[in-house]
């Protein structure tokens, strides 16, 4: 019989990488298909040495039984938790998935302005040249696209993409979804708070 800390340690292991979920079905499937003739094999040579076959087949049947049902209350058990905890993270989901394309957006935006401002600088200061002012008088003005917004913009894109990888993260936690992953982000709040 499993123990409850055997339960725990698996769902933890789970929880911690969504991947197992696939494999585990993977080789439960390719252990299957493998093993289903050698099993009957197997159970037909153990029953045909056995005093009484008829008994051996029915205790092996009864324990087989037993062990499928010990299965579906640990996928039962699996299902529930992770029903409540999709249920849970429902807001936080949408908010990650909300953000994230939000992010996309913003990036773009601000990687074209970066892109074009050293030519949108070069326009500027053509125009005061040619307005006629001198080397002092365009120290003085206060330029849209200096180095120091570039640069500004520049460490806004960095934290955005920042951002993005965390919940990138935190989508691909499921089913059991880290909110952790989502600290340092704009999404590091109370799911009330999301879905108000």
């Amino acid at each position: 019989m499993t123990t409850n800390i055997h339960k725990k340690t698996l769902r933890t292991m789970i929880g911690a990488h969504p991947e197992l979920k696939k494999l585990a079905g993977l080789c439960a499937r390719q252990r299957v298909k493998n093993f289903a003739q050698l099993g009957q094999i197997a159970i037909m040579n153990r029953a045909a040495q056995a005093p009484d076959p008829g008994a051996f087949l029915t205790d092996l049947l009864e324990k087989l039984q037993a062990e499928g049902a010990e299965f579906d209350a640990l996928h039962e058990a699996y299902e529930t938790e992770r029903k409540v905890v999709m249920d849970e993270s429902a807001p936080r989901r949408q908010a990650a998935t909300n953000r994230r394309f939000e992010i996309a957006k913003l990036v773009e935006k601000l990687d074209a302005r970066v892109r074009s401002s050293s030519a949108q600088r070069q326009v500027e200061m053509k125009r005061y040249r040619d307005a006629g002012l001198s080397v002092e008088n365009l120290a003085a003005i206060k330029f849209v696209y200096t180095p120091e917004a570039i640069a500004g913009w520049q460490a806004e894109i960095d934290a955005l993409k920042a951002e993005a990888v965390k919940l990138d993260e935190f989508i691909a936690s499921g089913p059991f979804y880290k909110t952790e992953l989502l600290d340092g982000t704009t999404l590091a709040v109370a799911p009330e708070a999301l879905a108000a």
